[in-house]
């Protein structure tokens, strides 16, 4: 299947990132692929990430230049959301409240595209904590970082006619993630 024949040409990528220097070999043991791309994304977040600009064509991306924001991401744990079953909880990867621009950032980091119902799910429970949210999945590329819409709700769903929901999918480069990681 293509999917597992893009995980694994991202294990190789990854694992070839880690010792390119013979004279500073790097070791890692660790049982999940999934569990390092996510702490590696959240470092590289709270490194580089900037906030979200427009490009040419006036569509948003997500921006990582290094002017990083002033807070850090971190794990998120939604509570309490199902009465039916008080003990679920939810746990977005990397999750951000800047207060002082009422926005909040939402991100998962995956090795798979497929269409996650739980980042949508993120959304619905989130989306009054802030006046403005931002969603996306994160996943590895041994290509250029990019970021392009992976949902755009139709408004006739929305809850909330002036809040627009939509779901990004931004590739980071592989090579500049582990880059930070392994320092």
């Amino acid at each position: 299947k293509d999917i597992y024949k893009h995980l694994v040409d991202n294990l190789i990528q990854f694992y070839q990132g880690l010792n390119n220097d013979g004279t500073n070999a790097k070791d890692i043991k660790y049982y999940s692929y999934d569990g390092i791309w996510e702490r590696a994304v959240e470092k590289y977040l709270n490194k580089y990430f900037s906030g979200i600009a427009k490009n040419n064509n006036g569509e948003d991306y997500l921006k990582f230049d290094g002017n990083r924001l002033a807070g850090e991401f971190k794990k998120y744990t939604i509570k309490h959301y199902d009465d039916a079953h008080l003990d679920h909880k939810l746990y977005p990867d990397h999750y951000y409240l800047d207060k002082n621009n009422n926005e909040q950032y939402i991100f998962d980091s995956k090795y798979y595209t497929k269409l996650d119902t739980k980042q949508f799910v993120y959304h619905i429970l989130l989306y009054k904590k802030a006046s403005k949210t931002y969603n996306s999945l994160i996943m590895p590329t041994a290509g250029k970082t990019n970021t392009e819409v992976f949902l755009d709700l139709d408004k006739d769903y929305l809850l909330d006619k002036n809040k627009k929901i939509q779901i990004f999918l931004t590739h980071l480069n592989t090579q500049d993630v582990l880059k930070n990681f392994v320092k």
